[in-house]
């Protein structure tokens, strides 16, 4: 990233990663040709992009490219400099995409047109900071998202999200996944349901009562009680996100209605006790 976005020295380095569709599927299905819908996901305080590969793979097996990046380990980077770098990297994939020349493996696969932002903890705080202030942000879905909390108070270097949320016109519409389990990661007064009260109607939320802010992410800290104790851990808290966050961005970025199955599968969910789903009216 250039120096101009406010970044220094390694903070200013990026190792980006884009998980594609694999090509070749069947006629009519989302991966079988042409370009995909980019979906944009932030990590994690510290966390790296690979604790959310199952989010990638089951996006990109549905015909979304998903693209995701790693700071510097140890690094510092404001919200103020950090939202900078979505349209950086995005431009660059598009250099490299576009190229007359270019032997990329993104040549000719990304719809950069179609844009949509996903975050997990303070990754959900800047997915929705450009789904509030970036006119090309199609969808957003936040995962546990957390505001500013005694860690990161708000200032200029540090925007609220959720202010910036209830501040848009029109009202936005995004998914948001809760856990039910608040601590010192996710704090009840910058929590997922301060998010969900700022949003429109149509938008999602799903709460896991028995989950911690780490039941989110494939992350080894999952394990410790960091941020909280619950029964939900990520090999249950992930794939249920994964499933809705993908049914979200099926219904916001490609219009498709929800199919029956989806329905019965939250039901089923409810019923064990693993999530409640509610539809803002």
């Amino acid at each position: 990233m250039p120096g101009s976005t406010g970044c220094k020295l390694k903070a200013c380095l990026l190792k980006v990663t884009v998980t594609l569709p694999q090509t070749g599927q069947a006629a009519g299905s989302a991966c079988a040709s042409g370009l995909f819908p980019v979906v944009f996901f932030y990590s994690a305080f510290q966390t790296p992009s690979a604790s959310y590969k199952a989010y990638a793979n089951r996006l990109a097996s549905y015909g979304y490219a998903v693209v995701q990046y790693d700071t510097a380990l140890g690094t510092i980077i404001t919200d103020n400099v950090e939202l900078q770098f979505m349209q950086l990297v995005l431009d660059n994939l598009k250099a490299q995409a576009t190229a007359s020349s270019s032997s990329s493996p993104l040549a000719g696969r990304l719809d950069f047109s179609v844009l949509a932002v996903a975050g997990h903890s303070r990754g959900g705080k800047l997915a929705a900071l450009q789904l509030a202030t970036s006119p090309a942000v199609k969808a957003g879905y936040l995962i546990d998202p957390v505001d500013n909390t005694i860690f990161s108070p708000e200032s200029a270097l540090y925007p609220s999200a959720v202010k910036a949320l209830a501040a848009a016109t029109p009202r936005r519409v995004a998914g948001v996944s809760g856990a039910k389990i608040p601590s010192l990661c996710n704090p009840p007064d910058a929590n997922y349901e301060k998010f969900y009260a700022a949003l429109g109607s149509g938008s999602w939320l799903q709460v896991l009562p028995q989950a911690t802010h780490l039941s989110f992410a494939q992350t080894p800290l999952a394990a410790t009680p960091i941020c909280g104790k619950g029964s939900t851990t990520p090999l249950v808290g992930v794939p249920v996100t994964v499933a809705t966050v993908t049914a979200w961005m099926e219904q916001a970025v490609r219009g498709r209605p929800l199919p029956a199955e989806f329905t019965a599968w939250v039901n089923q969910k409810a019923q064990e006790g693993v999530l409640t789903f509610t539809v803002k009216q």
